[in-house]
């Protein structure tokens, strides 16, 4: 499967533990190819028994999920409009 590398982090986690726990529950080998220049993706490569690799692929998707939940991209701001009117007030 394919990951943005904007995405990676939330699949490997801090040191590595979020990928080790998804091993360890799946019983799957996950491996993350290294960064390649010129790629905003990274290939994450599942093997093992069917069902490991079913439980591997639901747990990254989770992740993926609840990373982008937690973290939704920033819409652009619009720029502000601004209008006055000049002051009808007399003179003294």
């Amino acid at each position: 499967m394919t990951v943005s590398n904007e995405l990676i982090g939330c699949i490997i986690g801090k040191g590595g533990t979020k990928i080790n726990e998804i091993r360890q529950i799946s019983g799957a080998i996950v491996k993350v190819s290294n960064t390649e220049e010129g790629s905003k993706d990274r290939t994450v490569t599942i093997t093992g028994s069917p069902a490991a690799v079913n439980c591997a692929q639901y747990l990254i998707n989770a992740s993926i999920e609840r990373h982008k939940s937690l973290d939704p991209k920033p819409t652009p701001a619009s720029p502000a409009t601004v209008s006055f009117a000049p002051s009808l007030a007399a003179a003294p």
